[in-house]
């Protein structure tokens, strides 16, 4: 069983090993960047725009995860209010669009005994709204990423019992589904950058390898990348690029255990329009949970990624940066 701690709850996941040699993968380096964040407290999942950077963090074993946002002149600010919880999340035109919800609960485990609400933060004024165009009614939203005029979340419907991934055109006021599963099982929204949104979703009960998924909006056409490894393997922390690639952790059975970034790039290759490498290997003990891509300057790709010390969970984790070899 993999045992990881995402945004705030332990998961447990069967996957099966892959075999040492990898053959399925090609290795593309071993640099794993530089830390980002490494202080005393626990950092997980960072974010940048607009010249800001945004995480979220853990103050104490028994304490929750809050959101903090570091602006350009380097002072730090919390983002929720007192007495919640807090997820990422995306930044545009200054607004930090984000969830803030009840205790540790992000995913609405608890249901309707708890709430959860998507969330404007002015970066500049310090105050946040509501976004009620995207709230339903017995209904739980969760995990919200922007970019353009859209918004990605994952909403859980308490009345049907279906987890859905959403995207909300703030243009059109329409809301699309992307993607469904039964409520008992889970979708994560990772990244929504241009075009593109990527996921990662699992069973219940983990009797099945977690599946990575692209949808683009330009044709609404939706890729499942762990078809383009030989080996099946459990998937977590994935991101994406304006022009398709993607950036996933695979792991190993276990906490820790053959943890490695992959990317995937679109190809030219008409049976397989997808191609993976791996960008670097955790040492053992580490794992992550979430990565933010975007390109810098010199149109370079750059991953931030969560680097967990699995001893030490929920507590010994810090954010990196690294850049893509490519």
């Amino acid at each position: 069983m993999k045992r990881l701690w995402v945004g705030g709850l332990l998961l447990c996941v069967s996957v099966s090993m892959i075999p040492s040699g990898e053959s399925d993968l090609a290795y593309a380096g071993s640099a794993q960047g530089s830390p980002l964040l490494d202080g005393k407290a626990s950092e997980v999942a960072a974010i940048k725009g607009n010249g800001y950077l945004a995480w979220r963090e853990r103050r104490s074993r028994d304490g929750g995860l809050s959101v903090y946002v570091r602006s350009p002149k380097g002072d730090v600010r919390k983002v929720n209010r007192p007495g919640t919880g807090a997820a990422l999340g995306g930044i545009k035109d200054g607004v930090l669009v984000y969830q803030e919800f009840e205790g540790n609960d992000m995913f609405g485990s608890r249901g309707k005994r708890a709430w959860s609400q998507i969330r404007a933060y002015d970066l500049r004024e310090g105050t946040s709204r509501r976004l009620r165009a995207i709230d339903k009614k017995n209904a739980w939203e969760y995990l919200p990423d922007v970019s353009g005029n859209r918004i990605v979340f994952g909403r859980l419907n308490f009345k049907t019992n279906m987890r859905h991934l959403m995207v909300y055109d703030t243009k059109t006021g329409e809301t699309q589904t992307i993607r469904s599963v039964p409520g008992f099982d889970y979708i994560s929204p990772g990244q929504i950058n241009g075009d593109f949104v990527t996921w990662i979703e699992w069973d219940w009960d983990y009797s099945h390898f977690s599946v990575l998924g692209l949808w683009d909006a330009s044709d609404g056409s939706t890729e499942f990348l762990g078809d383009y490894l030989e080996n099946e393997a459990a998937f977590w922390a994935s991101s994406v690029l304006p022009d398709g690639t993607v950036y996933a952790f695979a792991t190993g059975k276990r906490c820790g255990r053959k943890v490695r970034m992959v990317r995937f790039s679109p190809s030219d290759a008409l049976l397989q329009p997808y191609k993976s490498e791996i960008l670097f290997r955790l040492p053992r003990g580490f794992d992550s949970s979430h990565t933010f891509a975007f390109t810098n300057k010199n149109e370079k790709p750059v991953i931030y990624y969560e680097k967990v010390n699995c001893r030490r969970m929920p507590m010994g984790s810090d954010i990196y940066r690294m850049t893509d070899p490519q």
